[in-house]
């Protein structure tokens, strides 16, 4: 038996999904967690809007005909993703090989094939999530330099909760406006993004992204992130400040279609128990409803009690088995050597 990767195809899409149903079982989970269509792999992957790449590895065996249908024994769903102080990211959402394949090089050549494009990307890393049972999977991570962040917890929101948010949270004032943002928001927003570092713990050295770097990113083809800007005005009408923002993207889940995940929101501290943050919760869930986005999803430090506590109000779930992972720069490099 020999195999073939290569990238997905619209004809790989049903195949796709039984390998989702076959991750799922995997897992322990029910099969019916895959709320997935075929259709809605094909709008979401080829359609006008792509919110995913897949990979694929396919079986190939003496005597397949030419029009044999393929056999995929493994697969790789990602997309690009954003951090505010590192740049451009890749996010891995499944990475998964059929139990009889394992162990032979297959998981360890697409993850590469990732790396490859990350790199060409320059995204400063690749991340991950994995359960934290999964002895197999985090024994593969590690071996090709990946490191868990023990640090964060994940957490998110569903459609109920998306539901909830933008029918019962209150307005802010008029002296607040919660709006898209736009280019020239960016530099408030890297002031904003280096107070939040600094509060955070890290130097400001850790920032390495430019004014220009976001500007290219967020407001140039292809766009690897959306801001959300909280603008306060004066009573006069002639000053406005940049008080508050969110950074976020449109990621993916393979058993239940688009997602809102935000990397960052953050409220300047003399503008705090305003509202504000609430305000800009807000705007996540009306985007999130509009793009018929599953849920809303990010990671939080477990330390930081004020924020967990301000986030429970909303009826979020922790997910404490999961670990997020990543590959750094010196990792990728290390992986395509």
């Amino acid at each position: 038996m020999t195999w073939v990767l290569r990238e997905g195809k619209p004809t790989d899409v049903p195949a796709l999904l039984a390998l989702f149903k076959e991750l799922a079982i995997a897992q322990k989970f029910d099969v019916g967690v895959v709320k997935q269509q075929e259709e809605d792999l094909l709008r979401d992957g080829f359609g006008d809007t792509k919110y995913y790449l897949f990979d694929v590895i396919e079986q190939k065996s003496d005597g397949d005909s030419a029009n044999a249908r393929p056999k995929l024994i493994g697969y790789c769903l990602y997309f690009l993703s954003y951090s505010s102080t590192g740049g451009r990211m890749m996010y891995i959402e499944d990475l998964y090989v059929n139990s009889e394949y394992r162990r032979t090089g297959i998981g360890k050549a697409m993850m590469k094939k990732v790396a490859k494009l990350a790199n060409e990307l320059g995204c400063c890393k690749i991340g991950w999530s994995c359960l934290d049972d999964n002895t197999e999977a985090l024994a593969f991570y590690g071996s090709i330099g990946g490191k868990a962040m023990e640090q964060l917890t994940r957490i998110r929101i569903d459609r109920e909760g998306i539901r909830n948010i933008v029918s019962n949270f209150v307005q802010l004032s008029s002296e607040v406006n919660i709006r898209i943002g736009t280019q020239e928001d960016v530099q408030a927003v890297c002031c904003l993004i280096k107070k939040l570092t600094i509060e955070g713990g890290r130097d400001a050295s850790s920032i390495k992204v430019s004014e220009n770097e976001l500007i290219q990113d967020g407001f140039l083809e292809p766009k690897f992130f959306y801001l959300i800007i909280a603008e306060r005005t004066s009573e006069n009408l002639l000053e406005k400040e940049v008080v508050g923002f969110s950074l976020y993207t449109f990621s993916y889940s393979t058993w239940e279609g688009p997602l809102i995940y935000f990397e960052d929101l953050y409220v300047k501290k003399t503008h705090r128990r305003k509202k504000i943050a609430t305000g800009i919760m807000k705007k996540l869930a009306e985007f999130a409803q509009e793009h018929n986005c599953c849920r809303i999803a990010w990671n939080c430090p477990k330390d930081a009690v004020a924020a967990l506590k301000f986030f429970e109000q909303f009826g979020v779930v922790r997910l404490p088995f999961w670990k997020k992972m990543y590959l750094d720069r010196p990792a990728i490099a290390n992986l395509l050597s």
